[in-house]
């Protein structure tokens, strides 16, 4: 099993160590230069490419090129993993022979206090109630990922045209190529939730990227959509409703020429 990670101005394997990671890891590293750096830490591979290329998704996709183990565990950098976490992954995969993809428990920690907020248990999902979890929850089956020919965007997340959503649009492939997915109810790990690099709160490029990740997932149903996030959103934030509608319409549309909020509301 391979960790891999995306991330950004590492000088060294310390990620390694402060991820507590005890298994094979590949890191994506962006940073103004191009080079690979291999070790071997407790017996484990460790192999951190770096490069220039901006955005997670990106990012991603050349760490999977450099994965060779069976199972990819996807994470993000401020995870902490716990100890048996590699033994936990292995075992779900034997309990679960037909599983593509497993999604696993996280702990959040959020001002130094830790919250258990995500207790599913051990079922298959399927698209109307699996769309909810990260990337860093998700581990796969590597000869799922080339049979179905499936990597992450390169429109949305992290240091990407659009702010978010990676996840759940990989998700989406993976249920529409008809992978077995499932969640797993032990918890892995500790998610070190402290700051985001994308969100700024509920705002009109908040509801904008959101009307462009609609209609990238959803196009046929996309107005449904739309107004099912109107509710959903409808306590968590000072916009109106009808900006809320105006500004996932507004992204709905920019969507079709890859148009930023920026693009249509301030010139760009």
């Amino acid at each position: 099993m391979q960790v891999i990670v995306a991330t950004t101005r590492q000088k060294d394997l310390e990620l390694y160590s402060k991820m507590h990671v005890q298994s094979n890891m590949v890191i994506a590293n962006q940073y103004d230069k191009a080079e690979i750096k291999r070790d071997n830490f407790d017996g484990n591979r460790v192999v951190m490419i770096t490069t220039d290329t901006v955005g997670v998704g990106k990012n991603r996709n050349i760490a999977m090129l450099y994965a060779t183990d069976d199972i990819i565990l996807f994470a993000d950098d401020d995870v902490i993993y716990r100890d048996g976490y590699s033994d936990t992954v292995h075992n779900a995969f034997l309990e679960l022979p037909d599983a593509d993809v497993i999604i696993f428990r996280m702990e959040f920690m959020k001002n130094e206090k830790i919250y258990d907020i995500d207790r599913h248990v051990t079922r298959r999902v399927h698209m109307w109630n699996g769309l909810s979890f990260g990337t860093y929850q998700i581990a796969v089956r590597r000869r799922a990922l080339l049979r179905e020919n499936i990597h992450f965007t390169h429109l949305f997340g992290g240091g990407c045209l659009y702010s978010a959503g990676e996840d759940s649009l990989f998700l989406i492939d993976c249920f529409r190529r008809k992978m077995r997915v499932y969640t797993y109810g032990k918890i892995i790990g500790t998610n070190v939730r402290e700051s985001s690099s994308w969100f700024c709160g509920f705002n009109e490029k908040f509801f904008y990227d959101r009307g462009a990740l609609i209609m990238c997932a959803f196009p046929k149903v996309r107005y449904l959509i739309m107004f099912y996030y109107v509710y959903i959103y409808r306590k968590k934030s000072q916009l109106s409703i009808k900006d809320k509608i105006k500004y996932m319409a507004a992204g709905i549309k920019g969507y079709r020429h890859l148009l930023t909020y920026e693009d249509i509301f301030t010139g760009g």
